[in-house]
C-alpha cells in the first residue's frame, strides 16, 4: 500500500479492534517500532518521549506537556483527554505538524484506520484501559 500524501509504502500491522490504550499500544505503537530503542525507547528517546512499555507510554503521553527541543516551547500537550484536535500526538501524525517533524518515519506510516483508532481513544477520554 502506498501513502498518497508521502508516496511511500505504509506498514500494515494488525488493526486495533477497540480504541483502548492497550490495543493501540500493542497493535500500533509497538509493531510500528515507536517503542524501539532507536526511536522512543529507553535509550535517548526522541522528544523526551519514552514508549518502552505500555505504562511508560501512557504516563508520558496523557496530560503531559510537549518536551524535546522542537516542541517544548509550543505550549501543546501530547494527549488532551476528550480533545483530539488539541492533542500533539495527532498533530505529529499529520504531514506538517506545528512543531518538529511528523511521525512515524516515512518508511513506517500509519494507515488512516490506525490514526482514527487513536483519535477515537482520545475522544473517549484517553483512558488507561
Amino acid at each position: 500500500m502506498i501513502d498518497p500524501v508521502r508516496s511511500t509504502p505504509a506498514i500494515e500491522p494488525a488493526e486495533p479492534t477497540t480504541p483502548s490504550f492497550s490495543a493501540i499500544y500493542e497493535r500500533v505503537l509497538r509493531p510500528m517500532g515507536c517503542a524501539a530503542a532507536f526511536c522512543h525507547g529507553e535509550q535517548s528517546p526522541a522528544g523526551a518521549l519514552q514508549l518502552g512499555s505500555r505504562e511508560q507510554a501512557y504516563e508520558a503521553l496523557v496530560g503531559v506537556a510537549a518536551m524535546g527541543l522542537a516542541c517544548a516551547d509550543s505550549g501543546l500537550v501530547r494527549v488532551v483527554p476528550g480533545d483530539p484536535a488539541s492533542s500533539l500526538l495527532l498533530m505529529k501524525l499529520a504531514v506538517q505538524p506545528p512543531c518538529g517533524v511528523s511521525m512515524p518515519a516515512p518508511d513506517a506510516l500509519l494507515r488512516e484506520s490506525q490514526i482514527t483508532a487513536i483519535r477515537r481513544w482520545i475522544e473517549l477520554g484517553a483512558l488507561y484501559n
